[in-house]
Order: C-alpha cells, then structure tokens, then sequence
C-alpha cells in the first residue's frame, strides 16, 4: 500500500507523533505499511527515513522505539504480532524483529531486491527474491525449505486463502502457482497469456477468487478459481482441493479482454484452455 505526501503515516521523528484532524498521522513519507490482525497495531516503514516504528491506533502513539533499518521499504508483521521483519529494493538484508520488544533477532544476507512474509499459522518466514522463496523456521530461525523460481527479474509476490491453508506464488512473470502451505505441493498453476509481471496480489476472504495487480501493464486480472474448476470438473481435471462454499461471491468484474487465460492442473491429461468469462482482466489505467 502506497502513500505520499500529507497523507502519509510515519513521522520523521516518531517519539513525536502527533495527529491531524482531516488526514491522520502526520508524517515524512513512508514507503509501505502493514497492519495486525487485530486492527490495532499498524507497522511503517519509511526507505528515506531508514526506520521501522510500530503505531498504537487505539493510543494514538508509537508503540516501540524505532528499528533501524537503512533503506528498508517493505515490512511485515506476523498474524500473531510476535515477529516483524524489514526488507528493501535497495537493501543486501533482511532484519527480523521481535513484535513486542523491539530487538533485532536476526540480520540475513539476501541481496539486494528482496522482501518478507509470514505464513498464517506464524511458523515460518517467507523471503522472497528473483531466484527463489526462502523459508525459514521461526522457532530456529534456520532455513527450512527453498522454492526455486522459473524465470525471476524481481522478487515475486506471496498471497495466502483465508484458512491458511493455500497459498499463492508467482514463479514467473503471469505464472502463479497455488501450493498447498504446509507440504509445498503444488495444486495448480495459473498462467496469464500476456506474460504480466504482478505488483500485489491478494485471495478475495471467501477464498474462491485470486486478484492480481498488474501495475506495470496497468491491469488488473480475477482469476475466479470456483468457476475455472466447475469448468475443469466437466473434462474430469479438478484439481486435487476441497470443494469451495456453494455461496455466491459478491461483486463481479466486467472483461475488457476476450483473449483465455490457461490453467494448468498437475497430474491432468492436458492445460485446459477457460474463458474470459471466468477469468477476467480489466484496464486499471487512470
């Protein structure tokens, strides 16, 4: 999430917070932010300031003293709120943090380019780079698995359902991967025809659709995953996942784009070809 200017939330001198009426947090530019699961706790980061801070948005105030982190512009906080880490574009490392006091557990080297993610059930750290995700064990803080990525200029994004129990991976540009969390296994591959590179991606909360920002393209893609499967059932290639709640989304997307996208299901005869119609891609441009 993008802020700039007036509206932004992190201040140049965090000890000293103040608030602003009509916009919020006054503050000096920060690059990205992440909020808690319970509301409450919001994270800043600011690559200019070269800081972390931790908000209290019940208090009004700053929750922990600031975590240096020179040129950091990505955080991420665990769902718990025990872990919090720092990466940047411009940054060699990864810094984790300790949610609730502050310290610094641990630095990792990453090169430059990379960011963090936490998976749901706060086991594991997710760095992600242009060659690869790679998950470290929160309790040892030692690398548990590695994923290597197909083509990679640029870190990819991570995205997870709302049980936790499925995630998303972009192992190339318009290539997305859906993996089971716990054993990496893969459920099926989703690939945009056009090649484009994602810049955000998140699970709609009943977990039955897959938006994608494409910045870069000015697009924004809907994989609308129950409707693509109920078409895969007819050619006996559902993937191997329970079925999804029979409730009708809500909201649609109109296409602006006739041209099919291609779902790739493991263990399948063939990569079924589905309409526009069930995934979607529309004009973000302004």
């Amino acid at each position: 999430m993008f802020f700039g200017g007036s509206q932004s939330l992190l201040t140049s001198a965090p000890s000293s917070l103040t608030r602003n009426p009509k916009r919020g947090f006054k503050s000096a530019r920060p690059t990205r932010i992440a909020k808690g699961r319970d509301d409450l706790t919001l994270t800043v980061v600011g690559e200019g300031a070269g800081q972390a801070v931790v908000l209290d948005l019940a208090n009004e105030s700053v929750r922990l003293p600031p975590m240096p982190h020179k040129l950091a512009g990505f955080v991420a906080l665990s769902p718990d709120g025990e872990r919090l880490a720092t990466s940047g574009w411009h940054s060699e490392v990864v810094r984790l943090w300790d949610g609730k006091s502050g310290e610094l557990l641990k630095e990792l080297e990453a090169g430059l380019m990379s960011r963090a993610y936490f998976t749901p059930d706060n086991r594991e750290m997710i760095v992600a780079r242009a060659k690869d995700f790679t998950f470290y064990d929160l309790s040892t803080l030692e690398v548990s698995r590695r994923m290597p990525r197909d083509i990679g200029l640029y870190p990819g994004h991570v995205a997870f359902n709302a049980d936790g129990k499925l995630m998303a991976l972009e192992m190339a540009p318009g290539l997305i991967h859906l993996k089971e969390i716990n054993s990496g296994r893969i459920v099926a591959k989703l690939e945009d025809p056009q090649g484009d590179l994602s810049t955000w991606m998140s699970f709609t909360p009943d977990g039955t659709q897959l938006v994608v920002a494409a910045r870069y393209a000015g697009a924004i893609h809907r994989w609308d995953l129950r409707t693509i499967r109920e078409r895969l059932k007819t050619m006996n290639l559902d993937w191997d996942w329970p079925e999804y709640s029979t409730a009708v989304p809500v909201g649609t997307m109109v296409s602006k784009n006739d041209r099919p996208l291609r779902v790739q299901v493991l263990g399948g005869r063939l990569a079924s070809t589905i309409p526009a119609s069930a995934t979607n891609a529309v004009s973000a441009k302004p």
